[in-house]
């Protein structure tokens, strides 16, 4: 294959990965470029063929088939590409079922290079601006600082952990929570949420000073728990029941049937959400009633048309029930 190293900025990682590949073969490139018609302009100079398959100029990005032999040696060296990648790339993640509840959020487990970003995604014991601007801030400005010789990256928006602070607005950051199949059950979970951190600071379950004596491992270990199980996470950390007047071991289904239970009575907020909330506590969570609906055919057909009724349901403002 054509060395492809003195440009390789301009190459997604499989293109990167790509070796081994036939210059003859024709294959599909997706591209980014700054200027589309003088890029254009360049291909039809070229001597060796190529075909725009599609093209969309808002965006400045095409799809093009052409040989790896031209891409590599003619395309690639064109001054308006900045970006290229294999279309053919299939998403084969996403057809992947494996232990953990919600496959993307093993993502959660990747930094590994720069652990001060993240965490344990579960931010850390600190209950002062100062403290964290001091732990949180400068330890990241000083972990990217070698690979930021511009001073580019505020560590404010480098910062990863599931909750942040955003000390200009004041408020809190929740990042832990993906969109649903429908804005009724994106808007039910925020409004169960929001009680709850209302019914927290308001100390409704227990005092601000036992919420501080939660350790950030304990917390950490729940969450990778209920990412890998979902709903049946058990929930063993005495210290985290009694936080919600709990005493016995506990499914995280049931800590939020609790909560919920405990909440919902003279909340119309949260009263009107109810439905919705009781469809997710009793069919589980999206991901569980996708893979209820899958049941042991991981075909793209099963996937496709399962998510064609995902569609239906973002469509009609309705709840998706397996």
């Amino acid at each position: 294959m054509p060395s492809l190293t003195a440009r390789d900025w301009k190459l997604s990682p499989s293109l990167l990965a790509a070796t081994g590949k036939t210059t003859d073969t024709w294959y599909s490139f997706t591209l980014v470029v700054t200027d589309l018609p003088a890029f254009k302009a360049h291909l039809s100079e070229l001597k060796e063929p190529s075909r725009i398959l599609e093209e969309y100029p808002a965006a400045n990005l095409l799809k093009l088939y052409c040989r790896w032999s031209n891409f590599s040696q003619h395309i690639l060296p064109l001054p308006e590409l900045i970006f290229a990648d294999l279309s053919q790339t299939a998403p084969k993640e996403e057809q992947v079922i494996n232990d953990f509840d919600l496959s993307a959020n093993s993502v959660n487990l990747a930094h590994r290079e720069f652990p001060s970003i993240t965490g344990r995604v579960i931010p850390e014991a600190i209950f002062s601006k100062r403290n964290y601007l001091n732990t949180i801030y400068e330890k990241i400005r000083a972990d990217i600082a070698p690979y930021d010789p511009g001073n580019v990256l505020n560590p404010i928006w480098v910062n990863s952990r599931g909750a942040i602070p955003r000390f200009d607005r004041g408020s809190i950051e929740i990042r832990l929570m993906d969109i649903q199949e429908c804005p009724s059950a994106d808007m039910a979970i925020i409004e169960l949420v929001i009680e709850t951190i209302k019914a927290l600071v308001h100390e409704k379950f227990m005092g601000i000073q036992g919420q501080m004596r939660i350790h950030t491992e304990v917390l950490a270990n729940i969450l990778d728990e209920t990412i890998r199980l979902g709903p049946s996470a058990k929930i063993s950390a005495a210290g985290y029941l009694e936080l919600f007047g709990l005493k016995e071991f506990s499914t995280a289904r049931q800590v939020w049937e609790h909560i919920l239970n405990r909440l919902v009575q003279g909340n119309p907020a949260l009263e009107k959400w109810k439905p919705e909330l009781s469809i997710i506590l009793t069919e589980g969570t999206l991901s569980d009633r996708i893979l209820k609906s899958i049941g042991g055919d991981h075909s793209q057909e099963a996937i496709k048309t399962v998510y064609k009724r995902l569609a239906a349901c973002l469509g009609q403002n309705k709840m998706f029930v397996p």
